[in-house]
């Protein structure tokens, strides 16, 4: 039923009220033929959309970022300062003033009345058609942005804008098959007509098999936050039918390193029928964060290494301690994950850890390196990296790496203990060896033992020309080292690192309640300082790479300092709980001094 129609029903019924012996319910019987809710973006896109990108509250989301606390020293960053210059923004902020003048109005205030009731973005997949929908709060400036957006077209000024009418409403070409149309409300702009048209029949009747009723969004829909600035549906059932990306839904990982990282997720893939996600900010920062339904018994055995028995098992805490560049701990088997490689990997990954397993085994001394090695250390796995400093009296490298550790429990202390500590003098001979015949330092084997804690550790012995030198080779970051205390084993770069972690008290995961399956955080003052660290190695990096002067490197590279002065950290973590998997990123920024 098109405007006009229902404009002259109401008309014929107002009149038989008022003639009509009898009293008519006029106004119930207009009001039966209105929506009985308020029309969502939802309601007007085929049940065909495989992805939709929702900001329900988008001029709440452009008012925050507009008016946020960090704003003002994004903005004085030289490097900004200096692209606000450029001979590009001028010409933009020209064209920003054109269009202001157009619609009389502050293009911030304009964008918030545009997208007063929501701001959608959707792909259907019968059309193969991509469509934005933004609700106006009001008709008025909606119908003045459509008019000064066809105006600034270069098609309209030269008199050959196309356009159209589908249902009483008019459709205004923007190049190709690209269609603009206002609906009262309405904005309407996609890139294929025949999707654009489905949607105005779906707004006039309200007839059509609308994505609202569709089963999968409906539930997705219930996850949502009314707090969430954006929201995004995607039908996994339906891509996986049509064969997109079909390595992601065959279960199999390409080697054994993403396995450990995303064997849990590749798993879920496989039988999830939608996923969701949702993005949310504040002043504090913003959290990204993505779920699908999950089941523990769609692991099967072959993947409880990843989740555990009970499908929700859970990570270590993360490692504390000063200077943290990166912590991350996680549940993983890894030996049960290595004797199920040939239903994990793929026919190319299973052929390297075949070949991996093989030479390990005769590095181990024989000794299988996933039923005796592996299979002796426990599920918890935590890493940690830091900043670095040098003894001013030691050779200190060129280039300052971060330090770095494992750290495992071990399920039979005594008895593993043996076993590394011999492979690793093992495998400082072999360095020395092949060390030594490329003209690099050697390195010096020393034991140390306390009542905490024993170490066995690797030093590199300076050459003359390196004794006090500042830029000694990269060699000189390392000092390879093998700790025990307790069940703990720690496999250190660093001596310093490794009797830092044994000297912490032992924690008892358990005893820490609402740990998730995966978790890591990224320091950014601490990446800050050892980039700092490195300065000079990285402007001469980017002249080399990208052909830049010195000044323009120096510019690049100190604005990649300055944002990150910005930041504070970054959190990702992943939990199967609730029937839920969902993986989540909090950023948080750093907050302007009082």
């Amino acid at each position: 039923m098109i405007r006009s129609e229902k404009h002259a029903i109401t008309s014929i019924l107002i009149f038989a009220a008022a003639w009509w012996p009898d009293p008519i319910p006029a106004q119930e019987i207009i009001e039966s033929l209105s929506p009985k809710h308020e029309i969502e973006a939802a309601d007007l896109l085929p049940s065909t959309v495989v992805l939709l990108v929702a900001a329900p509250q988008a001029s709440e989301l452009v008012q925050s970022l507009l008016e946020h606390p960090l704003r003002g020293q994004l903005e004085s960053l030289p490097a900004i300062e200096k692209a606000m210059k450029s001979e590009d923004l001028i010409k933009l902020k020209s064209a920003v003033s054109l269009f202001e003048a157009g619609m009389g109005a502050r293009w911030p205030k304009v964008l918030r009345t545009i997208t007063g009731g929501g701001l959608y973005i959707a792909f259907d997949s019968q059309t193969r058609g991509l469509v934005l929908l933004a609700k106006s709060s009001d008709v008025d400036t909606l119908v003045r942005f459509r008019n000064t957006v066809l105006a600034a077209l270069p098609a309209n000024r030269n008199g050959q804008v196309t356009q159209g009418n589908y249902r009483g409403f008019d459709a205004h070409a923007l190049g190709g098959d690209n269609r603009m149309a206002v609906m009262d409300q309405w904005l309407l702009v996609t890139n294929r007509s025949e999707l654009g048209k489905q949607i105005v029949d779906q707004y006039l009747d309200h007839a059509g098999d609308a994505l609202a009723v569709k089963p999968r969004f409906t539930q997705a829909l219930a996850m949502r936050d009314a707090r969430d600035h954006l929201w995004g549906f995607v039908d996994i059932a339906q891509l996986r039918d049509a064969g997109v990306a079909r390595e992601l839904y065959a279960g199999r990982a390409p080697n054994a390193l993403a396995e450990l990282v995303f064997g849990g997720l590749l798993c879920n893939l496989q039988h999830t029928q939608y996923g969701t996600a949702a993005l949310r900010m504040n002043t504090q920062g913003a959290q990204l964060s993505v779920a699908t339904p999950h089941d523990g018994a769609w692991a099967g055995e072959e993947r409880q290494y990843f989740f555990g028995p009970t499908g929700d098992a859970p990570a270590p805490p993360l490692i504390e301690i000063p200077d943290r560049l990166l912590a991350l701990s996680a549940y993983r088997d890894m030996a049960q994950m290595w004797l199920r490689a040939g239903d994990l990997l793929n026919d190319k990954g299973q052929d390297q850890l075949a070949q991996a397993d093989t030479q390990l085994t005769t590095f181990f001394s024989g000794k299988d390196f996933g039923e005796d090695i592996l299979a002796a250390l426990s599920s918890d796995i935590q890493i940690v990296a830091t900043h670095q400093t040098f003894d001013s009296a030691a050779p200190q490298p060129a280039i300052k790496l971060p330090a770095f550790a494992f750290q495992f429990r071990m399920k039979n202390a005594q008895t593993t203990q043996t076993d590394l500590r011999r492979v690793f003098q093992s495998l400082i001979g072999f360095l020395n060896v092949v060390g030594a015949a490329q003209g690099q330092p050697q390195l010096d084997l020393d034991m140390e033992k306390n009542e905490k804690f024993q170490l066995v550790t690797a030093q590199y012995v300076p050459q003359k020309e390196y004794a006090t030198a500042l830029d000694a080779p990269i060699n000189f970051n390392f000092s390879p080292t093998l700790g025990f205390a307790g069940d703990r084993l720690v496999l250190s770069s660093s001596r310093s690192l490794a009797i830092e972690l044994l000297q912490q008290e032992n924690i008892d995961s358990s005893a820490v309640a609402d740990l998730p399956n995966t978790h890591a955080r990224l320091d950014a003052r601490t990446l800050q300082v050892v980039l700092a660290d490195n300065q000079s190695q990285l402007v001469a990096q980017n002249m080399l790479e990208k052909g830049h002067s010195q000044a323009a490197a120096q510019d690049e590279i100190k604005l990649l300092l300055g944002l990150l002065n910005l930041l504070r950290d970054a959190s990702l973590t992943l939990s199967a709980k609730s029937g839920q998997l969902q993986l989540s990123l909090d950023v948080r920024v750093a907050q302007p001094a009082q």
